[in-house]
């Protein structure tokens, strides 16, 4: 049970702390964020923040067909069949592009994710990688897996259109011109909709990326870290913002949760507080996913603060 006083109490013993390594890092003159690792040079703490939202399969296909609509017949062109024709092929080259463009952009920060290419602070990369891993077990397979089908629905999408444009404009007749573009328009419709499960699969990777807790750099930080089930998660919720789940049961915490501690008195925010899985005295190789990310926590976190906190029950 945790009264008032005990909070304000704890939280004055954890504001000590911080100001006592404020000051012997200011007394080493260096300055905290090079201590605590979160501004390393070239990195960039929030990228998992900003992965692409993929939009269902209708939507793509309402917004394709909607812009394709929207072509005209060009004026400019005195024969009405090849201004017909053109008008039909513009129609399905727009219609595909409208598809593969964005495909493409989703696809290209996913690859720069899985490839390294992005300047992301190697906490948070563990993180990612730590997250995938556990995906994998979970049945969802790699993200690379992921990928794959989308990259070839894209593909596919830019070969029929392009086979479908060619032939459109060698069309005899506008009656032909405007059936051909129509069909194509349906069969690429029919494509992506046989695959809108790959789509699927890809937004549930970029979900579980997105809500990856990220610290903010600039506020200290309390990493409670110790056995399954001694009260942690209990903790993070009677003093701060943070809403881990809490049950009678060990290793409740199945991943990091970060809450924020504002001053009583003023108002202000004075600190952060993650909450962490439990580890267990065992092997290295014997460690599970979650016990690798409470690790990941202190190997980055070691210059910030600790708690380690252990009851044991004494029978």
């Amino acid at each position: 049970m945790f009264t008032n006083k005990l909070k304000t109490e704890m939280i004055r013993c954890w504001l000590g702390s911080c100001r006592i390594r404020s000051l012997t890092v200011s007394s080493q003159n260096q300055r905290p964020s090079e201590l605590s690792g979160l501004k390393a040079a070239g990195q960039t703490l929030g990228i998992s923040k900003s992965m692409p939202i993929l939009l269902p399969c209708h939507e793509y296909l309402g917004l394709a067909s909607k812009k394709s609509k929207t072509i005209e017949e060009d004026m400019t062109i005195r024969s009405n069949k090849i201004r017909i024709r053109k008008q039909a092929t513009t129609k399905i080259i727009t219609f595909s592009q409208e598809l593969t463009i964005p495909l493409g952009s989703v696809l290209q920060t996913f690859e720069n994710l899985l490839r390294k290419k992005t300047h992301m602070h190697h906490f948070e990369r563990t993180l990612v990688e730590l997250t995938l891993r556990n995906m994998e077990r979970e049945g969802y397979g790699t993200l690379e897996s992921a990928l794959n089908p989308v990259k070839k629905l894209r593909k596919n999408t830019s070969l029929l259109a392009k086979a479908a444009a060619a032939e459109c404009a060698k069309s005899e007749s506008t009656r032909e011109a405007v059936a051909k573009s129509e069909a194509s328009i349906a069969e690429i419709g029919k494509l992506w909709e046989s695959s809108a499960w790959s789509l699927q699969t890809l937004q549930t990777f970029g979900r579980g990326l997105r809500s990856l807790s990220v610290p903010d750099m600039t506020v200290p930080m309390v990493v409670l870290v110790g056995s399954p089930n001694v009260g942690k998660s209990s903790i993070i919720r009677a003093v701060s913002s943070g809403k881990p789940e809490v049950n009678n049961y060990p290793f409740t915490t199945r991943g990091m949760s970060i809450g924020h501690v504002v001053d009583p008195d003023h108002g202000g925010h004075i600190m952060q507080v993650m909450d962490t899985p439990g580890v267990l005295v065992r092997a290295e190789e014997e460690r599970n996913l979650m016990e690798a990310l409470t690790l990941a926590c202190i190997q980055v976190y070691c210059n910030i603060l600790y708690y380690f906190i252990i009851y044991y029950n004494i029978l």
